[in-house]
């Protein structure tokens, strides 16, 4: 990307230097985050710090994130032209992150990156791809739809958290430049984490389920809310617990998991079919027995009570 720009659009004529972005309308360089109609030309502004050393590791990544969110809304027509076509400015994050990357993952970042969500499936039909070795488990596999992982990846992070589980293996020749169309490669990824079954329950009008449990102080509640991906099957899942959280500003504890389901059991070989998370809100902590709390600090619901961790292969 060149250090100076000119952009001709709709809303008129857009110039990018070091320094910031600017328009027609408003001669003044703009920084700083924002959302919405101008979180393009905001982060425009923002990588043109970032380029120059002047963001910490965690606000590059946070800008990270947001890109994937634009990013995979542009909707492109194949699925093995997305990580080629932002090679260019993922090198410069490469740099910043100080991080290698995996089929549109950062290494050092992954266990959160997988947390991605998708919005919907409703534009999926409508492209196509002839790469046939897409990870289920990155967000580019989710062709067609607009990615969230913002949601994940926060800054400042207000929460207190905690990885429960550890990346073991990855794919390592499967940067932004790689080449789908060359043959099968090896896209497992092995991680070690706590395993449990799906249960389905009510689900409510938000696509998501609660129940209710006792505090130490009062009553809280269980909320539990699941982003199943487009084509996820009904039966045959589990739960993959990734991270846990807890704000104490606000008394609440967030875990974040996968939804996986078996490729091959003996191999101990799944697919992610989507994203599952689970809060506790309430005027205490849970009461909850001593084998369902993640190093006696963050309580589980739907993992309790914590079986002992297993290594499990993800496609």
């Amino acid at each position: 990307m060149s250090p100076r720009s000119i952009f001709f659009g709709q809303k008129g004529i857009h110039w990018e230097c070091q320094q910031g972005l600017s328009c027609e309308f408003d001669t003044d360089i703009k920084r700083g985050h924002c959302s919405g109609p101008d979180l393009g030309e905001c982060l425009k502004a923002e990588y043109a710090e970032m380029r120059h050393g002047k963001l910490d590791t965690p606000e590059v990544h946070s800008i990270w994130g947001r890109l994937v969110d634009e990013y995979s809304a542009m909707h492109l027509s194949h699925a093995e032209d997305v990580l080629v076509a932002i090679a260019g400015i993922s090198s410069t994050f490469e740099v910043q992150l100080r991080s290698k990357s995996t089929y549109g993952l950062w290494v050092d970042f992954l266990v959160k990156e997988l947390l991605w969500t998708q919005e919907g499936p409703e534009n999926a039909s409508k492209y196509h791809s002839s790469a046939k070795f897409l990870p289920s488990w990155s967000w580019i596999s989710a062709h067609g739809t607009r990615i969230q992982m913002s949601n994940i990846i926060t800054y400042p992070c207000e929460k207190d958290e905690f990885y429960s589980a550890d990346l073991i293996s990855w794919p390592s020749d499967a940067g932004f430049n790689v080449q789908f169309l060359q043959g099968p490669r090896d896209i497992r990824l092995c991680i070690r984490g706590y395993l449990s079954s799906y249960v389905e329950s009510e689900q409510d009008e938000n696509h998501g389920t609660s129940s209710r449990g006792s505090g130490e102080d009062g009553v809280g509640e269980w909320q539990r809310h699941d982003r199943l991906d487009h084509g996820a099957p009904e039966t045959d899942l589990f739960r993959l617990l990734l991270i846990c959280q807890r704000q104490e500003s606000r008394v609440k504890h967030f875990n974040h998991g996968l939804v996986l389901t078996p490729v091959n059991h003996k191999e101990r070989l799944y697919r992610r079919v989507g994203y599952t998370e689970e809060r506790f809100c309430g005027k205490g902590s849970p009461d909850a027995p001593a084998s369902s709390w993640v190093q006696g600090k963050f309580p589980v619901n739907l993992w309790a009570p914590l079986e002992e961790e297993q290594e499990v292969y993800i496609v």
